[in-house]
Formats: structure tokens, C-alpha cells, sequence
């Protein structure tokens, strides 16, 4: 009975052992998913980022009056004919 005890012990043992092994190689896999997604945000954030031109020129240039109508005039293509604007 008490070498069986022992047995049942070391076994326990083992199992727990393994458990926290098999945990900490999870938490590692899912810091690497983590970091990975964060990179590929950043990647396509650098995509979309476009040039707009600054309020204070478009006001000098007299096409823009306030920042209210700033999304009006880039949305609507008045500023660029169609074409990427360039600063």
C-alpha cells in the first residue's frame, strides 16, 4: 500500500509538472500572437495613413474656411481634380 502511495505521489507529481510546462509554452505562443497582431496593425495603419493638406494653407488658399468644412473639401475631390493630393 505505501509503495503504491508513492507511486500515486511521483505520478501526481509528474502530471503537475507537465501541466505547468504545457502553460507556460501556451502563454509564450499567445504573447507571440499577441505581439505579431499588434506589428501587422502598424503595418496596414502606415497603408492608410494618407497626406492631407494643412487647415491653416487651405485657408490661405481661400478654399477652406473652417475645420468644419475641411472633411467636405477633401472628400469631395474640389481640392485635388481626382488626383492624391500632394503638400
Amino acid at each position: 500500500r505505501k509503495r503504491q502511495n508513492e507511486r500515486t505521489r511521483k505520478r501526481k507529481k509528474l502530471k503537475k509538472k507537465k501541466r505547468k510546462e504545457r502553460e507556460r509554452k501556451e502563454k509564450g505562443r499567445n504573447e507571440e500572437r499577441k505581439k505579431e497582431r499588434k506589428r501587422r496593425k502598424r503595418k496596414e495603419g502606415d497603408r492608410e495613413r494618407v497626406e492631407r493638406p494643412k487647415l491653416s494653407r487651405l485657408k490661405r488658399m481661400k478654399i477652406v474656411t473652417s475645420k468644419v468644412f475641411l472633411n467636405d473639401a477633401l472628400n469631395s475631390r474640389i481640392l485635388h481634380g481626382g488626383k492624391p493630393i500632394e503638400i
